[in-house]
Protein backbone atom coordinates (compact mmCIF):
# COMPACT_ATOMS: atom_id res chain seq x y z
CA UNK A 1 0.00 0.00 0.00
CA UNK A 2 1.02 3.46 -0.67
CA UNK A 3 0.83 7.33 0.56
CA UNK A 4 1.45 10.49 -0.63
CA UNK A 5 1.68 11.08 -4.08
CA UNK A 6 2.74 13.52 -6.87
CA UNK A 7 3.48 16.91 -5.93
CA UNK A 8 0.61 19.06 -7.53
CA UNK A 9 2.53 22.76 -6.78
CA UNK A 10 5.59 21.24 -8.28
CA UNK A 11 3.83 20.10 -11.40
CA UNK A 12 2.93 23.23 -11.51
CA UNK A 13 6.18 25.04 -11.48
CA UNK A 14 7.56 22.83 -13.78
CA UNK A 15 4.72 24.18 -16.51
CA UNK A 16 5.20 27.42 -15.87
CA UNK A 17 8.93 27.39 -15.67
CA UNK A 18 8.66 27.10 -19.55
CA UNK A 19 11.43 27.47 -22.37
CA UNK A 20 11.73 26.71 -25.83
CA UNK A 21 11.43 23.12 -27.67
CA UNK A 22 15.18 22.08 -27.08
CA UNK A 23 15.54 23.56 -23.85
CA UNK A 24 12.25 22.30 -21.76
CA UNK A 25 14.36 18.48 -21.73
CA UNK A 26 14.17 16.20 -18.84
CA UNK A 27 14.41 12.98 -17.33
CA UNK A 28 12.74 11.32 -14.56
CA UNK A 29 15.37 9.86 -11.71
CA UNK A 30 13.93 7.57 -8.93
CA UNK A 31 15.05 5.57 -6.21
CA UNK A 32 13.96 3.94 -2.98
CA UNK A 33 14.57 4.77 0.62
CA UNK A 34 14.89 2.62 3.54
CA UNK A 35 12.75 4.06 6.64
CA UNK A 36 12.80 3.28 10.41
CA UNK A 37 9.22 1.36 10.92
CA UNK A 38 7.46 2.88 14.24
CA UNK A 39 4.62 0.98 15.31
CA UNK A 40 2.75 3.67 16.80
CA UNK A 41 0.28 3.91 19.67
CA UNK A 42 -3.11 4.27 18.61
CA UNK A 43 -6.42 4.60 20.62
CA UNK A 44 -9.13 2.23 19.97
CA UNK A 45 -12.09 3.05 22.44
CA UNK A 46 -10.64 2.33 25.94
CA UNK A 47 -7.63 0.02 24.18
CA UNK A 48 -4.69 0.57 22.60
CA UNK A 49 -2.91 -1.28 20.46
CA UNK A 50 -0.05 -1.14 17.68
CA UNK A 51 -0.31 -0.22 14.00
CA UNK A 52 0.93 -2.41 11.91
CA UNK A 53 0.99 -0.54 8.70
CA UNK A 54 3.75 1.49 9.46
CA UNK A 55 6.04 2.60 5.95
CA UNK A 56 9.20 1.04 5.36
CA UNK A 57 10.47 2.64 2.72
CA UNK A 58 10.05 5.85 0.25
CA UNK A 59 10.36 5.67 -3.39
CA UNK A 60 11.09 9.56 -4.59
CA UNK A 61 10.61 10.82 -7.93
CA UNK A 62 13.18 13.90 -9.22
CA UNK A 63 12.72 15.53 -12.01
CA UNK A 64 15.83 16.88 -13.56
CA UNK A 65 16.35 18.92 -16.47
CA UNK A 66 18.70 18.13 -20.03
CA UNK A 67 19.49 21.43 -21.30
CA UNK A 68 19.21 23.80 -18.18
CA UNK A 69 20.46 23.13 -14.58
CA UNK A 70 17.11 22.36 -12.63
CA UNK A 71 15.92 19.47 -10.38
CA UNK A 72 12.65 18.91 -7.98
CA UNK A 73 11.26 16.63 -5.76
CA UNK A 74 8.11 16.02 -8.00
CA UNK A 75 6.60 12.91 -5.98
CA UNK A 76 7.20 10.59 -3.28
CA UNK A 77 5.25 7.47 -2.00
CA UNK A 78 5.00 6.08 1.16
CA UNK A 79 5.33 1.95 0.92
CA UNK A 80 3.74 -0.72 3.44
CA UNK A 81 5.89 -3.89 2.74
CA UNK A 82 7.27 -5.40 -0.32
CA UNK A 83 7.79 -3.10 -3.77
CA UNK A 84 6.02 -5.13 -6.26
CA UNK A 85 7.41 -4.59 -10.35
CA UNK A 86 3.72 -4.20 -11.42
CA UNK A 87 2.78 -1.53 -9.05
CA UNK A 88 6.59 0.18 -8.89
CA UNK A 89 5.88 0.08 -13.42
CA UNK A 90 2.41 1.80 -12.52
CA UNK A 91 3.76 4.34 -10.62
CA UNK A 92 7.01 5.65 -13.22
CA UNK A 93 3.60 5.49 -15.55
CA UNK A 94 1.64 8.25 -13.74
CA UNK A 95 4.68 10.05 -12.67
CA UNK A 96 6.03 10.35 -16.69
CA UNK A 97 2.45 10.96 -17.30
CA UNK A 98 2.23 13.92 -15.08
CA UNK A 99 5.14 15.05 -16.55
CA UNK A 100 4.68 14.95 -19.99
CA UNK A 101 1.01 17.13 -19.24
CA UNK A 102 3.89 20.25 -19.06
CA UNK A 103 5.59 21.76 -21.53
CA UNK A 104 8.19 19.08 -21.15
CA UNK A 105 10.34 15.75 -23.08
CA UNK A 106 11.17 13.45 -20.84
CA UNK A 107 13.95 11.46 -22.36
CA UNK A 108 14.73 8.75 -20.43
CA UNK A 109 13.93 7.33 -16.58
CA UNK A 110 17.30 7.26 -14.52
CA UNK A 111 17.37 4.67 -11.34
CA UNK A 112 20.26 1.47 -10.19
CA UNK A 113 20.04 -1.87 -11.60
CA UNK A 114 18.39 -3.49 -8.59
CA UNK A 115 16.76 -6.95 -9.78
CA UNK A 116 13.33 -4.87 -8.60
CA UNK A 117 14.34 -1.89 -11.25
CA UNK A 118 15.59 -4.39 -13.61
CA UNK A 119 12.08 -6.65 -13.94
CA UNK A 120 10.10 -3.33 -14.04
CA UNK A 121 11.73 -2.28 -16.99
CA UNK A 122 11.14 -5.22 -18.80
CA UNK A 123 7.73 -5.52 -17.91
CA UNK A 124 7.63 -1.36 -19.36
CA UNK A 125 9.72 -2.46 -22.06
CA UNK A 126 7.37 -5.31 -22.94
CA UNK A 127 4.70 -3.03 -23.18
CA UNK A 128 6.13 -1.83 -26.94
CA UNK A 129 5.80 -3.97 -29.80
CA UNK A 130 8.43 -5.77 -30.64
CA UNK A 131 9.92 -3.22 -33.08
CA UNK A 132 11.40 -1.48 -30.53
CA UNK A 133 14.47 -1.73 -28.63
CA UNK A 134 14.37 -3.16 -24.61
CA UNK A 135 16.19 -0.13 -23.38
CA UNK A 136 13.08 2.01 -24.41
CA UNK A 137 9.60 1.94 -23.88
CA UNK A 138 6.44 4.18 -25.14
CA UNK A 139 4.53 6.12 -23.43
CA UNK A 140 2.01 8.74 -24.97
CA UNK A 141 3.35 8.59 -27.94
CA UNK A 142 6.49 9.21 -27.23
CA UNK A 143 9.91 7.25 -26.79
CA UNK A 144 11.26 6.89 -23.05
CA UNK A 145 15.23 5.88 -23.04
CA UNK A 146 15.99 3.98 -19.42
CA UNK A 147 19.40 4.35 -18.47
CA UNK A 148 21.08 2.67 -15.50
CA UNK A 149 22.83 5.34 -13.18
CA UNK A 150 26.69 4.71 -14.69
CA UNK A 151 28.18 5.22 -10.84
CA UNK A 152 26.57 2.41 -9.44
CA UNK A 153 27.31 0.50 -12.18
CA UNK A 154 30.74 1.45 -12.35
CA UNK A 155 30.93 0.40 -8.31
CA UNK A 156 29.20 -3.27 -8.90
CA UNK A 157 31.87 -3.65 -11.43
CA UNK A 158 34.76 -3.35 -8.55
CA UNK A 159 32.46 -5.14 -5.69
CA UNK A 160 32.28 -8.04 -8.41
CA UNK A 161 36.21 -8.08 -9.56
CA UNK A 162 36.91 -8.39 -5.25
CA UNK A 163 34.54 -11.11 -4.96
CA UNK A 164 35.65 -12.93 -7.90
CA UNK A 165 39.33 -12.45 -7.63
CA UNK A 166 39.52 -12.33 -11.72
CA UNK A 167 38.10 -10.53 -14.63
CA UNK A 168 38.18 -11.19 -17.92
CA UNK A 169 37.56 -8.13 -20.59
CA UNK A 170 38.99 -8.17 -24.40
CA UNK A 171 40.24 -11.76 -23.26
CA UNK A 172 43.02 -9.93 -20.83
CA UNK A 173 42.66 -11.06 -17.30
CA UNK A 174 43.09 -8.46 -14.62
CA UNK A 175 43.71 -10.40 -10.75
CA UNK A 176 42.80 -8.17 -7.64
CA UNK A 177 45.74 -9.34 -6.05
CA UNK A 178 47.87 -7.78 -8.62
CA UNK A 179 46.49 -4.33 -7.46
CA UNK A 180 47.95 -5.81 -3.45
CA UNK A 181 50.99 -6.42 -4.94
CA UNK A 182 51.32 -2.90 -6.76
CA UNK A 183 50.14 -0.95 -3.84
CA UNK A 184 52.92 -3.08 -1.68
CA UNK A 185 55.17 -1.83 -4.54
CA UNK A 186 55.14 1.87 -4.21
CA UNK A 187 54.31 1.99 -0.55
CA UNK A 188 56.74 4.80 0.68
CA UNK A 189 58.15 5.71 -3.19
CA UNK A 190 57.87 9.37 -3.60
CA UNK A 191 57.01 9.34 -7.26
CA UNK A 192 53.91 6.92 -6.65
CA UNK A 193 50.82 7.59 -8.39
CA UNK A 194 48.13 5.38 -6.89
CA UNK A 195 45.31 7.57 -5.24
CA UNK A 196 44.53 4.21 -3.10
CA UNK A 197 45.87 2.35 -0.24
CA UNK A 198 46.01 -1.59 1.25
CA UNK A 199 43.26 -0.22 3.32
CA UNK A 200 41.12 0.68 0.31
CA UNK A 201 41.67 -2.82 -1.50
CA UNK A 202 40.36 -4.82 1.92
CA UNK A 203 36.83 -3.89 1.55
CA UNK A 204 34.38 -3.49 4.14
CA UNK A 205 30.49 -3.66 4.28
CA UNK A 206 30.79 0.15 3.92
CA UNK A 207 33.67 0.61 1.09
CA UNK A 208 31.67 -2.02 -0.97
CA UNK A 209 29.19 1.24 -1.02
CA UNK A 210 32.06 3.79 -1.75
CA UNK A 211 31.70 5.23 -5.50
CA UNK A 212 34.58 7.90 -5.47
CA UNK A 213 36.81 4.70 -3.78
CA UNK A 214 35.84 2.48 -6.75
CA UNK A 215 36.99 5.12 -9.33
CA UNK A 216 39.82 5.56 -7.77
CA UNK A 217 40.42 1.62 -7.93
CA UNK A 218 40.00 1.18 -11.14
CA UNK A 219 41.00 4.23 -12.58
CA UNK A 220 44.26 5.95 -14.88
CA UNK A 221 46.33 6.23 -11.88
CA UNK A 222 46.52 1.80 -11.07
CA UNK A 223 46.69 1.01 -14.69
CA UNK A 224 49.86 3.37 -15.40
CA UNK A 225 51.05 2.01 -12.12
CA UNK A 226 50.68 -1.82 -13.22
CA UNK A 227 52.28 -1.19 -15.98
CA UNK A 228 55.35 0.72 -14.28
CA UNK A 229 55.74 -2.85 -12.19
CA UNK A 230 55.75 -4.53 -14.77
CA UNK A 231 58.02 -3.13 -17.22
CA UNK A 232 60.53 -2.25 -13.85
CA UNK A 233 59.53 -4.28 -11.13
CA UNK A 234 60.88 -7.49 -11.67
CA UNK A 235 64.59 -6.82 -9.67
CA UNK A 236 62.73 -5.96 -6.22
CA UNK A 237 60.00 -8.55 -6.61
CA UNK A 238 63.07 -11.04 -7.82
CA UNK A 239 60.78 -12.41 -10.72
CA UNK A 240 61.81 -13.68 -13.87
CA UNK A 241 60.93 -10.81 -16.60
CA UNK A 242 58.91 -13.17 -18.89
CA UNK A 243 56.79 -13.20 -15.59
CA UNK A 244 55.68 -10.19 -15.44
CA UNK A 245 53.33 -9.67 -18.42
CA UNK A 246 50.73 -10.43 -16.05
CA UNK A 247 50.17 -6.77 -14.78
CA UNK A 248 50.78 -5.58 -18.10
CA UNK A 249 47.14 -7.45 -18.85
CA UNK A 250 45.76 -6.11 -15.39
CA UNK A 251 46.68 -3.08 -16.52
CA UNK A 252 45.23 -3.03 -19.58
CA UNK A 253 41.77 -4.52 -18.13
CA UNK A 254 41.73 -1.57 -15.41
CA UNK A 255 42.76 1.24 -18.53
CA UNK A 256 39.76 -0.43 -20.37
CA UNK A 257 37.72 0.43 -17.69
CA UNK A 258 38.62 3.45 -16.66
CA UNK A 259 38.18 4.52 -20.55
CA UNK A 260 34.78 3.18 -19.89
CA UNK A 261 33.57 5.40 -17.66
CA UNK A 262 35.17 8.72 -18.70
CA UNK A 263 32.93 7.85 -22.17
CA UNK A 264 30.29 6.79 -20.03
CA UNK A 265 30.26 9.59 -16.94
CA UNK A 266 30.51 13.43 -17.64
CA UNK A 267 32.56 15.79 -15.72
CA UNK A 268 31.52 15.99 -12.19
CA UNK A 269 34.22 18.41 -10.89
CA UNK A 270 35.87 21.94 -12.40
CA UNK A 271 39.39 20.20 -12.43
CA UNK A 272 37.86 17.35 -15.05
CA UNK A 273 36.16 19.61 -17.17
CA UNK A 274 38.90 21.82 -17.92
CA UNK A 275 41.31 18.74 -18.02
CA UNK A 276 39.51 17.57 -21.01
CA UNK A 277 39.75 14.23 -19.16
CA UNK A 278 35.87 13.76 -19.14
CA UNK A 279 34.29 16.72 -22.23
CA UNK A 280 30.69 16.58 -22.73
CA UNK A 281 29.21 14.92 -25.55
CA UNK A 282 28.86 16.98 -28.73
CA UNK A 283 29.20 15.95 -32.15
CA UNK A 284 32.46 15.73 -32.81
CA UNK A 285 33.46 14.12 -29.21
CA UNK A 286 34.83 10.87 -28.24
CA UNK A 287 32.04 9.16 -27.24
CA UNK A 288 30.09 8.41 -30.06
CA UNK A 289 32.99 6.03 -30.92
CA UNK A 290 33.67 4.59 -27.40
CA UNK A 291 29.96 3.92 -27.01
CA UNK A 292 29.86 1.19 -30.21
CA UNK A 293 33.03 -0.19 -29.18
CA UNK A 294 32.29 -1.12 -25.58
CA UNK A 295 28.71 -2.26 -26.48
CA UNK A 296 30.73 -5.06 -28.35
CA UNK A 297 33.56 -5.55 -25.59
CA UNK A 298 31.33 -5.26 -22.55
CA UNK A 299 29.91 -8.61 -24.16
CA UNK A 300 32.71 -9.99 -23.40
CA UNK A 301 33.32 -9.20 -19.72
CA UNK A 302 33.32 -12.38 -17.84
CA UNK A 303 34.09 -13.14 -13.83
CA UNK A 304 36.22 -16.65 -14.38
CA UNK A 305 35.93 -18.06 -10.21
CA UNK A 306 32.33 -16.37 -9.50
CA UNK A 307 29.69 -18.69 -8.11
CA UNK A 308 26.33 -19.22 -9.67
CA UNK A 309 24.79 -16.16 -7.44
CA UNK A 310 27.64 -13.30 -8.30
CA UNK A 311 27.71 -14.55 -11.79
CA UNK A 312 23.65 -13.92 -12.44
CA UNK A 313 24.35 -10.74 -10.52
CA UNK A 314 27.63 -9.68 -13.00
CA UNK A 315 25.62 -10.74 -15.87
CA UNK A 316 22.70 -8.38 -15.10
CA UNK A 317 25.08 -5.57 -14.52
CA UNK A 318 26.88 -5.96 -17.49
CA UNK A 319 23.56 -6.05 -19.59
CA UNK A 320 22.19 -2.89 -18.31
CA UNK A 321 25.09 -1.06 -19.14
CA UNK A 322 25.19 -2.38 -22.66
CA UNK A 323 21.58 -1.04 -22.46
CA UNK A 324 22.67 2.29 -21.27
CA UNK A 325 25.39 2.84 -23.98
CA UNK A 326 22.65 2.12 -26.24
CA UNK A 327 20.06 4.82 -24.55
CA UNK A 328 23.02 7.10 -25.02
CA UNK A 329 23.21 6.50 -28.42
CA UNK A 330 19.51 7.15 -28.94
CA UNK A 331 19.08 10.16 -27.01
CA UNK A 332 22.11 11.37 -28.48
CA UNK A 333 20.17 11.20 -32.23
CA UNK A 334 17.28 12.56 -30.63
CA UNK A 335 19.05 15.44 -29.19
CA UNK A 336 21.31 15.94 -32.79
CA UNK A 337 17.69 16.04 -34.53
CA UNK A 338 16.61 18.69 -32.68
CA UNK A 339 19.86 21.13 -32.82
CA UNK A 340 21.03 20.77 -29.11
CA UNK A 341 24.53 20.81 -29.29
CA UNK A 342 26.12 19.42 -26.41
CA UNK A 343 24.97 17.21 -23.50
CA UNK A 344 26.14 16.31 -20.06
CA UNK A 345 26.74 12.71 -18.74
CA UNK A 346 25.61 13.93 -15.30
CA UNK A 347 22.34 14.83 -16.30
CA UNK A 348 21.61 11.23 -16.86
CA UNK A 349 22.52 10.00 -13.56
CA UNK A 350 21.67 10.38 -9.88
CA UNK A 351 24.17 12.26 -8.61
CA UNK A 352 21.73 15.11 -7.40
CA UNK A 353 18.85 12.51 -6.06
CA UNK A 354 21.67 10.60 -4.08
CA UNK A 355 22.87 14.22 -2.78
CA UNK A 356 19.59 14.78 -1.79
CA UNK A 357 19.49 11.58 0.17
CA UNK A 358 22.61 12.43 2.06
CA UNK A 359 21.44 15.80 3.05
CA UNK A 360 18.13 14.55 4.58
CA UNK A 361 20.21 11.81 6.75
CA UNK A 362 22.62 14.70 7.90
CA UNK A 363 19.69 16.73 8.36
CA UNK A 364 18.57 13.78 10.11
CA UNK A 365 21.62 12.62 12.64
CA UNK A 366 21.88 9.93 14.28
CA UNK A 367 18.37 9.12 14.43
CA UNK A 368 16.60 6.55 12.46
CA UNK A 369 14.74 8.31 9.72
CA UNK A 370 10.78 7.59 9.80
CA UNK A 371 8.20 8.87 7.68
CA UNK A 372 6.96 11.37 9.53
CA UNK A 373 10.33 12.97 10.21
CA UNK A 374 11.22 12.75 6.19
CA UNK A 375 8.34 15.33 4.70
CA UNK A 376 9.25 18.18 6.93
CA UNK A 377 12.99 17.39 6.49
CA UNK A 378 12.90 17.06 2.92
CA UNK A 379 11.12 20.66 3.12
CA UNK A 380 13.84 22.13 5.41
CA UNK A 381 16.30 20.55 3.37
CA UNK A 382 14.85 21.80 -0.12
CA UNK A 383 14.21 25.71 1.26
CA UNK A 384 17.66 25.02 2.34
CA UNK A 385 18.93 24.51 -1.83
CA UNK A 386 16.83 27.14 -3.03
CA UNK A 387 18.39 29.31 -0.59
CA UNK A 388 22.15 28.56 -1.60
CA UNK A 389 21.40 28.57 -5.52
CA UNK A 390 20.16 32.16 -5.26
CA UNK A 391 23.64 32.15 -3.29
CA UNK A 392 25.46 30.96 -6.10
CA UNK A 393 26.81 28.02 -4.09
CA UNK A 394 24.23 24.93 -4.96
CA UNK A 395 24.20 22.34 -2.33
CA UNK A 396 23.62 20.05 -5.00
CA UNK A 397 25.68 21.65 -8.07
Amino acid sequence: MAKMGIDKNKIRWIYQDSFSDTENLCVILFDIMPLQIIHEIVSAGTSAQHSENAPGHVLVFMFQGVSKRRSHIVAYYFIEGSIEPMFLAETIKEVVHAVLKTTYTVLALVCNHSSLNVTTMDLLSQTNNHTLACHSFKLRGRTIFIVYDVPQLYLSIRNHFHESGEIVLDEKTARWSHLIEVINFFKGEPYCLLSIMEDDINLTEESKKDVQLAIATLSHKTAVSLRLLSEHGHRKMNKDINDMNVYMDSAAVIAQLDSLLSCTSGPQSKYEYQSGYKEWVHKHSFHHKKWAEYILKLKTVRFPTADDELKLRSERCIDCYIKTLLSFQGIWKYLSGKSVKSLSLERLNQNKLQRMFKLIKKKIGTRQLTSKDFTTTLQAVEKQVEKNKRQNSCLLA
